[in-house]
């Protein structure tokens, strides 16, 4: 399985100072978040991105938008 299915964590977002709702703590991962459930990991997920498309005026998912 991998390492973001484990985390409940499909986005694999990383560690961070933000406080996710239903991040699972204490992690037991050191450079991943982890959630208590998949329903959890999705919800951080959409938002971070939501988040990207307000701030940064993102339209879609690409590797180039999210270095810098």
């Amino acid at each position: 399985m991998s390492r973001g299915l484990r985390n409940n964590n499909p986005g694999n977002i990383r560690n961070s100072p933000t406080k996710w709702q239903g991040e699972k703590t204490p992690s037991t991962d050191a450079a991943f978040k982890q959630f208590i459930s998949m329903a959890y990991g999705y919800r951080a997920m959409l938002k971070l991105l939501q988040n990207y498309s307000k701030l940064n005026g993102c339209r879609t998912v690409s590797y180039t938008h999210l270095r810098a």
